[in-house]
């Protein structure tokens, strides 16, 4: 799919982190979601990603559609040469996010992606910590986290055609600043669903 062939342009990056707790992933069933690894155990995206070596396995084994799971190609499995020569390993957010904007998506709405909080209640969480596949040698550490924010930032500004909206619990008490003018917050009660992009 191409971008002259999306008629209309938002889609849903669904991750893990804690923050979305308490949202009612169903408001979304009609519309266009891109999910993060384990989301398919609670809940069907109309694209799930995975990057991590013990869920892909399990996704693929499952009963989640073989032709709308990702993975994506090893070397886009890492942060790119241009932004660090070093190549750590991304995560299955950024990739998510990457896989949308491939697909025509410019207009991202964006839940669950802890990272970028600077509050100990949600930053090292993940709603699947210890079940198969998410034990502790899976977590990322505060250091990960921070790096993860200046990849998020270079991302973003590498997609200047693209608008970037991330979406918190009115509770938080912190973020960690993205500097790009294609970047903006917003509450969950702020949320407005589009069901006129109707997942396939």
């Amino acid at each position: 799919m191409t971008k002259q062939l999306v008629e209309k342009n938002r889609a849903y990056i669904i991750c893990n982190g804690q923050s979305r707790i308490d949202f009612d992933l169903s408001r979304l069933s009609n519309c266009v979601t891109f999910g993060c690894n384990a989301l398919y155990r609670e809940w069907v995206p109309t694209w799930l990603i995975s990057i991590d070596k013990g869920i892909s396995p399990e996704i693929r084994t499952s009963s989640f559609p073989n032709d709308k799971h990702i993975v994506p190609p090893l070397d886009e499995q890492h942060e790119p040469v241009e932004y660090n020569p070093n190549r750590p390993r991304s995560n299955a957010g950024m990739n998510a996010m990457a896989e949308a904007i491939k697909k025509g998506y410019n207009q991202l709405y964006i839940l669950g992606m802890d990272f970028i909080l600077a509050d100990n209640k949600y930053t090292m969480s993940n709603l699947f910590d210890g079940t198969e596949n998410y034990g502790m040698e899976t977590r990322a550490t505060e250091r990960d986290q921070l790096a993860r924010c200046g990849y998020l930032t270079w991302f973003c500004r590498k997609h200047n055609d693209t608008s970037f909206r991330f979406v918190f619990p009115r509770d938080v008490e912190a973020y960690r600043e993205i500097k790009s003018p294609n970047v903006t917050g917003m509450f969950y009660d702020q949320l407005t669903v589009d069901t006129s992009v109707l997942r396939n």
